[in-house]
This record gives structure tokens, sequence and C-alpha cells, in this order.
């Protein structure tokens, strides 16, 4: 199996979805630092596949932080592969079943489930989704 660090996008768009399941009981800070302890496990994940890799990897970089929290419309298939996508990456090594990050995982799914489907969704993060910090550029 193979297995890779999810890019940015990945931990602003799942931070951005725990805060707008949210909404008025988790805050931003909340949101962010359960965006970074999504990222910590995606490393370990990946050090247990490719140990020989540890110097090249920092768990302690803050993938996310609060300006990187936006607004997002929720629609359950896309959280689901969004979901599946880092639980994926996520999920080499024993204690994964027992993680704070797989309990997290489960409790926006868990949440998300009342909200509707798009009809379609790419495997990751949705195409549609846009951090801070990016533009689109129409050519």
């Amino acid at each position: 199996m193979s297995c890779y660090i999810c890019d940015q996008k990945m931990f602003s768009y799942l931070s951005s979805v725990i805060f707008e399941l949210g909404k008025g009981n988790i805050t931003r800070a909340d949101a962010v630092n359960m965006g970074r302890v999504l990222y910590r496990e995606n490393c370990r994940s990946y050090l247990n596949e490719y140990p020989n890799d540890k110097n090249s990897v920092n768990m302690d970089f803050p993938i996310v932080d609060e300006n990187d929290v936006v607004s997002v419309e929720l629609y359950y298939d896309e959280i689901f592969s969004a979901i599946e996508c880092l639980e994926y990456q996520s999920c080499e090594h024993s204690d994964w079943g027992k993680s704070f990050s797989k309990k997290i995982l489960d409790s926006i799914l868990n949440s998300a489930r009342e909200y509707p489907k798009r009809g379609y969704a790419s495997w990751g993060v949705p195409d549609s989704f846009i951090p801070n910090g990016c533009c689109v550029v129409d050519i």
C-alpha cells in the first residue's frame, strides 16, 4: 500500500467543515487544532510506511491557521470523499482505529449526514473549494 501526506488544501477544507458543522459551539482555533491533529496523524501514517523519510517530515508544521478556515458549502458526498481520502492516507499504523483523528473524522461524517448530496464528488477535496491564499485565474 502506498501513502502520502495530504496537502494544505485538505486540512484547510476539513478545518473549515469542522467549523461550519460546529457553528456556535466551536471556535476557529478549535477547528484549526483539529486540522493540525489530522495532519499529524497523516504524517505518522506516512512515517510508518516510509521510516527513512523522518528527516523530511515536520509533524509540528502548522499546516493550517485561522485564516485558512473559510466558509464552505456543506455537501455530504464531498465531505465523505475528502474524509475517505485522508483516512486512506492516515491508517497505515496499528493504532489508527483508536486514534483521536479517527474519532474526529467519524464525528464529522456523522454530523454531515443531514446535509444534501451534490451528486458527484472527486477523490479528496472538492474542486470548488478555494482556500485563502489561492486564486482562480481564468485563461
